[in-house]
């Protein structure tokens, strides 16, 4: 909202990742779609990113760009993580024999720009797991952060990409002033730059 677009929240109580949700997803995109006139960008998080990609790809005269939050972009069948053993429990049938469309429809890379955003230090999903192959289209791009999985909802840096993001692929350009003053003091922004920087930076913080 702090950089011009308009929101919109999932609304659709907890995710467990079942393809159920996809026809109301849909319909939610058709009504944003046509009460904006314009593409929509869709930003996932965790399994949202999985629905958002899948979307993205169905869809993607109606999507402006996608971007992924510590999401499982592609290998969910052969990924190792508890997670997959908590959903199976839950729903009672393997992921593979409840969703085999549903999986093979996200291992394609949609026809939109696409953002990833992972953490190595994820302790949850595989972060290998969230990366799409950059090598394949300019417009694709992984960035990392530093954090949890569960922490990224409310990580500074993952919120001033997504800032990034959604400004660079709607508007065509890099976004300017107080983003990218921002950007400078997070991850892995922060400790690239040399250390004279940092310190003057530091100092120049108001208290």
């Amino acid at each position: 909202k702090s950089v011009g677009f308009k929101t919109y929240k999932w609304e659709l109580g907890v995710n467990l990742i079942n393809s159920k949700y996809l026809p109301k997803l849909v319909e939610r995109l058709d009504e944003i779609y046509e009460k904006h006139g314009e593409k929509v960008s869709l930003v996932g998080w965790s399994g949202g990113g999985i629905f958002a990609k899948i979307i993205a790809n169905r869809y993607p005269d109606k999507v402006e760009q996608l971007i992924t939050i510590g999401s499982p972009v592609w290998g969910v069948n052969n990924m190792q993580t508890p997670l997959v053993n908590v959903l199976e429990f839950l729903r009672g049938k393997t992921l593979r024999e409840r969703n085999v469309k549903f999986l093979r429809e996200l291992e394609e890379i949609p026809q939109v720009p696409v953002t990833c955003i992972y953490t190595k230090t994820d302790g949850l999903v595989p972060w290998k797991h969230c990366l799409e192959a950059e090598t394949l289209r300019e417009d694709i791009n992984n960035v990392e952060v530093y954090g949890s999985h569960i922490g990224m909802g409310a990580n500074a840096s993952v919120l001033v990409t997504v800032a990034n993001a959604l400004i660079k692929n709607t508007q065509g350009k890099k976004p300017e002033g107080y983003i990218t003053k921002l950007e400078n003091m997070f991850f892995p922004k922060f400790w690239e730059r040399k250390k004279g920087d940092i310190v003057k930076d530091l100092i120049s913080i108001p208290s």
